[in-house]
């Protein structure tokens, strides 16, 4: 249960991550 919590928490920075990405980095690419 531990490590499906852990990869639950990784995969919510990741996915917050992207969202912050997209809106900040839309024409810097």
């Amino acid at each position: 249960m531990i490590n499906t919590k852990l990869t639950f928490g990784a995969i919510k920075r990741i996915h917050f991550l992207c969202l912050l990405t997209a809106q900040t980095g839309t024409g810097e690419i």
